[in-house]
């Protein structure tokens, strides 16, 4: 995606093609058509981007890297040394993992009808598909999803309310705590992950049960293999 202040600027040419929505449904509906895009010494001419609508980026973001774009490579995303790398994929299945010799967890990924990530994943002793979102600030779940899976609605005295917050520049939506004890992805483990629960009605539905979000996935060295179809982890500062 390219932000929409953006394509304005650059004067791209633009045409009416809709994508999908954001949380909150935020619709994304135009596409802008590129001329030359260069990343990390990667080259792409004639590249037709969605244009973010303007509340789901961060002023000083500009766009958003993708599965479309980066399905054709391996990325790393070594978050202890504050890197991302991108390789060519790996040529032999089961040994992407090269910065440690320690145990690592093996993950299968699908991908959903818009690309996202996802994987099964551990809460608590239920298993949950879980969206891996590194664009996303926090870790959510819908009051629908917590209450569908685990039999926790708004009136049980552990649920925390943390105030209302703006989803995607939309109103105010009822956000709350719930003191989850651990996250495993095949057995690497997060530790009291911190979720945000949004009371945001029918989000839960047709969707992942879970997003997991930056401060999340900052406890975690990643490595997605697309084309092998698998996320290799371990704990971010094994080495």
């Amino acid at each position: 995606m390219i932000a929409d202040t953006l394509a304005r600027q650059l004067q791209l040419q633009r045409h009416y093609a809709p994508a999908g929505t954001f949380l909150g449904g935020i619709p994304v509906d135009e596409m802008a058509q590129t001329d030359t895009i260069l990343f990390a010494g990667l080259h792409a001419d004639h590249l037709p981007l969605d244009i973010a609508p303007e509340q789901v980026l961060p002023a000083d973001t500009i766009g958003m890297l993708a599965p479309d774009i980066m399905q054709n490579y391996d990325i790393e995303f070594d978050f202890a040394a504050g890197k991302m790398n991108v390789f060519n994929p790996h040529p032999c299945a089961g040994k992407a993992v090269y910065w440690t010799h320690g145990n690592y967890a093996q993950v299968p990924i699908k991908l959903d009808s818009i690309g996202h990530i996802t994987v099964p994943v551990t809460l608590d002793g239920k298993t949950l598909t879980a969206a891996v979102d590194t664009g996303a600030e926090g870790s959510v779940m819908s009051l629908d999803a917590l209450e569908d899976i685990f039999g926790v609605d708004a009136s049980n005295p552990a649920l925390i309310s943390i105030g209302d917050r703006r989803v995607n520049g939309l109103a105010n939506t009822p956000t709350y705590r719930y003191p989850f004890s651990t996250l495993v992805l095949e057995g690497v483990q997060v530790g009291k992950p911190d979720i945000i629960v949004l009371k945001t009605p029918g989000y839960h539905h047709g969707l992942p049960d879970l997003v997991l979000g930056i401060e999340t996935l900052r406890q975690l060295h990643l490595y997605i293999a697309y084309q092998e179809g698998d996320i290799y982890l371990t704990p971010a500062e094994q080495r």
